[in-house]
């Protein structure tokens, strides 16, 4: 699925102001925002909890499902990998490109909450996956690499300075 057709084909039935900036009552536009944010973004700073409970931070390449809820290919070698098999709860930070010039807080950035879990049965995520990062075919069949979609608690938004607003998972993601 082509990334307009994850944001075209997303919902916007829920329009409430849940955000912290309460001069904006319709929230469609920043929905829209968002959306496109996610269904764009190739990369995500993804933090985990490490054995001690500290945060950990890696890179990660993101793919998506049908709805649009942020997938991760990746090995069992990985330090993170091994942090969320011990405890899923996880967060990403998407953000858009970084102004070449300015002050790089002025770019739109979304952090996501929530848990994740590998799946067993992938196949119907490979393709999208691969549709998204066609490099990962080296890899993509390798014994220890799997597929992680993350259940989305909370989306938290800044659009620069002064644009802050909270969204629930369903105002963002379409029905599975």
């Amino acid at each position: 699925m082509k990334p307009e057709q994850i944001v075209a084909g997303m919902n916007l039935q829920n329009k409430q102001n849940q955000g912290t900036n309460m001069n904006t009552p319709d929230r469609s536009a920043e929905i829209v925002a968002v959306r496109a944010l996610l269904a764009n973004a190739r990369t995500a700073a993804l933090s985990v909890l490490n054995e001690e409970q500290a945060p950990y931070g890696t890179l990660v390449n993101l793919g998506h499902d049908a709805t649009g809820r942020p997938v991760l290919l990746i090995s069992n070698l990985a330090r993170h990998t091994k942090f969320l098999r011990h405890n899923g709860k996880a967060s990403l930070l998407v953000s858009e490109a970084l102004p070449a010039d300015g002050d790089p807080l002025t770019a739109m950035r979304v952090t996501l909450t929530g848990h994740f879990a590998p799946l067993e049965d992938a196949n119907a995520l490979r393709a999208l996956y691969l549709r998204e990062h066609p490099y990962a075919e080296t890899y993509v069949d390798f014994g220890d690499f799997g597929f992680w979609v993350m259940t989305v608690k909370a989306l938290y938004l800044v659009g620069g300075f002064g644009r802050i607003h909270a969204f629930s998972a369903e105002e963002i993601f379409q029905s599975a």
